[in-house]
């Protein structure tokens, strides 16, 4: 037989069950003796098993009987309810103490760690109690059951109409409004009702709410982030300043219509977009500086400028040089710059989504510059080249 795991607590049950009689010629005194009973104590646990949660052991709970010595004492060790090393935890025992000619005592209890518990507290509110003899008298009369009904206000009970529930009105209530006070942001707001009733004042303390946002400076004055066109309703007359110069357009004006569309551009400049990326057909760009503005387009409110530089060394006479997207870039096509028909010249001319350029000149041309502007009525280009 081996002990429980280690880690198992323990509580510990003890006592002594003995009889009193009256006095015996055994002592020298004349008062009642204390005599052993025999008998056992039985310790029956509530639970079929236990399990050991350090190792996952199942362990059985079985009944216990101990019988008492030849004095009537009592004295053992058992696993307490609340060892936490054990599942479930919270259980109890039921004591059952048998003497022979008696009726048995049980009890449920509870055994802790560390605890020591006699058997009398234990037992001790299983003593039988003091036989109390009931008089039992005739049957009475079968009760009855009242019909209780309601009559507006009065209650009815078989058919016996009671008082009224409703007392008298009361006097018209003159709740007159006090103090109103504004509290600090993000408080709770308060009521107060002073006076005696029907006169009395109600006091408020309200919030104040928190800070919103920056309104716009009038109603034909807005600001915001990004083009309007297609975003911003407004009434015709009313300006707007893109913060972020979206594209390079800063400051719009409403023309037409009070939905979200007519709006045109009255401050905006692209800056110079370059041209290499449109190169097509082997072109090349000109010597020369090698910044932008040799090569490069560019709008200033409804005006468009453009200049080339390229370098025509075995160019093909004729050939498209340069196709680049033209949205808010379009003016009327061709352009074509004096000296038309006398190599060296260039035309510029408007596709359904692109500009070609296309160069005429002789093979002796190395190197030629252009430079054009125009009048556009685009709406301001959503992407730049």
């Amino acid at each position: 037989m081996t002990d429980m795991p280690d880690g198992t607590l323990y509580g510990r049950l003890t006592g002594r069950v003995s009889a009193f009689i009256g006095d015996t010629p055994a002592d020298t005194n004349n008062l009642p003796d204390r005599v052993p009973t025999g008998g056992r104590v039985t310790i029956t646990p509530s639970i079929t098993h236990v399990i050991h949660k350090p190792t996952g052991d199942v362990i059985f709970a079985t009944p216990d009987p101990i019988d008492l010595d030849d004095d009537g004492h009592f004295d053992a060790m058992f696993v307490a309810v609340d060892s936490p090393d054990l599942n479930p935890t919270g259980w109890y025992y039921t004591v059952r103490i048998d003497v022979p000619g008696r009726a048995a005592l049980t009890a449920q209890v509870q055994i802790l760690a560390g605890q020591t518990l006699t058997l009398g507290e234990a037992i001790g509110a299983a003593q039988p109690g003091v036989a109390t003899a009931i008089v039992k008298g005739d049957r009475g009369d079968d009760g009855h059951s009242p019909v209780v009904t309601m009559n507006g206000d009065q209650v009815v009970v078989d058919g016996v109409v009671g008082p009224h529930l409703t007392g008298p009105a009361g006097p018209a209530s003159k709740l007159t409004v006090g103090t109103v006070t504004t509290g600090a942001p993000g408080s709770q707001a308060a009521a107060s009702l002073t006076g005696t009733a029907p006169n009395q004042t109600l006091g408020l303390t309200i919030p104040q709410g928190p800070q919103g946002p920056a309104g716009q400076p009038t109603a034909f004055e807005l600001r915001g982030t990004g083009m309007p066109e297609g975003k911003v309703t407004a009434s015709p007359g009313t300006y707007y300043t893109d913060t972020a110069g979206t594209n390079g357009a800063w400051r719009w004006l409403k023309k037409t219509g009070t939905a979200t569309t007519g709006w045109d551009v009255m401050t905006g400049d692209t800056g110079w977009r370059d041209l290499t990326p449109y190169l097509v057909n082997g072109a090349m760009r000109g010597g020369g500086s090698p910044g932008t503005e040799f090569f490069a387009i560019r709008r200033s409110g409804q005006v468009v400028n453009i200049i080339i530089s390229l370098s025509l060394a075995s160019w093909k006479s004729g050939t498209t040089a340069i196709s680049f997207p033209r949205a808010g870039f379009t003016g009327s096509s061709p352009y074509v710059p004096d000296g038309y028909n006398n190599p060296p010249y260039a035309v510029l001319s408007a596709t359904a989504t692109t500009h070609d350029f296309k160069v005429y000149a002789d093979i002796t041309s190395q190197g030629l510059r252009w430079q054009w502007s125009w009048i556009t009525s685009d709406p301001w280009p959503t992407t730049l080249p």
